[in-house]
């Protein structure tokens, strides 16, 4: 019988055959009276051996099963559908508009944090004031990713972080949009249902990109129109931003993979020459590192223990991206990645924790103000990133204080 890829599939050999087949091979090279039973050295040296057998061949079907859409899950699911040109649909906040009560005229800031009585956390991402009628409306956001965050009418009730002014909120409608990162039968469904046209070239040559080992991130944008685009790209055209890999690990990827009648754009180059001798020159661009500097205000109360600011400072670098550095120990974090613009708010709730970024929750902390920039010192509240830019964030560049 064939065992491994056969016509009929994969047939993985099961731990009976095996030994069968072990046991099989001693006696013909040590004779039909060896002793193989289950007490004897021999026979205990084959079931020893039987089980590691046994696991690779488990991997190795595990293997083979992750390259097709219904049997694959995880990481090797999204190569699957990266294939087709479409990518895990990723995990988002709820968005509510809050209501807040108070003294006219009195400012709403950005990172007013508000709860519901089961402690779902909300914090402001834009900032308002209150009307002559005594109530003033901002938008917030669910401090965690997912459908959590998908609260009822008028259960948004609490203000953690008080401010002078401000007497009272609610949410008069639900809080929408939060949802998990998309589920393995969610993404083949959308897969299988993606039309006859299939998927997106830029989203297939991503991940293609961001599969490589080598490649520590890549983001491929593409303007299909007829006129260049706000960022320059010309009509018809496909740019891939790549941080890492070398220059012909990308040529061959494009050569392999880039679309036909699609214009390559960027900064860099590389020729390759196909399998008729011609040779193919594509264009692409490398991002460029933006450092950002974060002054943090503190005011704690008698639950914080000392020492914490340095967990704040690492909340922090893990929402941006970028290098922490804790004494001899250096730990450098992916963060929201390239082309992704930077609020002060994030950090902020940043130091609740939140899941998706796996920071800490830090305890003590009775009011925190960030603020952020690309020069010192820093004194906005959003800093925009290109997507050709790539925000970073290191451990010296972060100030913080108490009051």
């Amino acid at each position: 019988m064939s065992y491994g890829v056969t016509e009929q599939g994969f047939i993985r050999k099961t731990k009976s055959e095996i030994i069968r087949d072990m046991k099989d091979r001693s006696l013909s090279l040590l004779g039909p009276d060896t002793d193989l039973s289950e007490s004897s050295e021999d026979g205990l040296r084959i079931l020893m051996q039987a089980d590691l057998l046994d696991e690779v061949w488990q991997k190795i079907e595990d293997v083979f099963y992750a390259n097709f859409l219904e049997t694959s899950s995880g990481v090797s699911l999204d190569r699957v559908v990266a294939e087709g040109g479409v990518e895990r649909a990723k995990p988002k906040r709820s968005i509510v508009s809050l209501k807040f009560e108070g003294v006219p005229d009195s400012p709403i800031e950005v990172g007013i944090i508000s709860q519901t009585p089961q402690g779902i956390q909300f914090i402001t991402i834009e900032s308002g004031v209150i009307l002559g009628d005594g109530f003033g409306t901002v938008l917030a956001q669910a401090i965690q990713f997912g459908v959590i965050g998908n609260v009822d009418a008028d259960t948004i009730t609490e203000i953690n972080t008080p401010k002078n002014g401000i007497l009272s909120v609610t949410n008069p409608e639900s809080a929408t949009q939060g949802r998990i990162r998309e589920t393995d039968p969610e993404l083949i469904s959308r897969y299988k249902e993606r039309g006859t046209s299939g998927g997106s070239s830029a989203v297939q040559i991503q991940n293609l990109l961001k599969n490589e080992q080598s490649i520590v991130t890549a983001k491929v944008y593409e303007n299909a129109t007829k006129l260049p685009d706000a960022d320059g790209r010309p009509p018809s055209s496909m740019e891939a931003v790549i941080e890492g890999g070398s220059p012909e690990l990308i040529g061959n990827i494009f050569i392999k993979n880039w679309p036909g009648g699609i214009e390559a754009f960027g900064d860099e180059s590389i020729t390759i020459i196909d399998n008729e001798n011609i040779p193919r020159t594509y264009k692409y661009s490398r991002p460029t590192d933006v450092q950002i500097y974060v002054k943090i205000t503190i005011e704690t109360t008698d639950k914080w223990i000392e020492g914490s600011e340095q967990v704040v400072k690492t909340n922090c670098i893990k929402i941006v991206g970028g290098t922490d550095t804790i004494g001899p120990i250096s730990t450098v974090y992916s963060g929201k990645g390239l082309g992704e613009s930077l609020a002060s708010w994030e950090l902020e709730a940043s130091q609740l924790g939140v899941d998706e970024f796996k920071t800490d929750k830090v305890a003590g902390i009775k009011n925190i103000e960030i603020e952020i920039g690309i020069t010192e010192p820093p004194e906005e509240t959003f800093v925009n990133a290109t997507g050709r830019q790539r925000l970073k964030l290191i451990t010296e560049n972060i100030e913080v204080a108490f009051v």
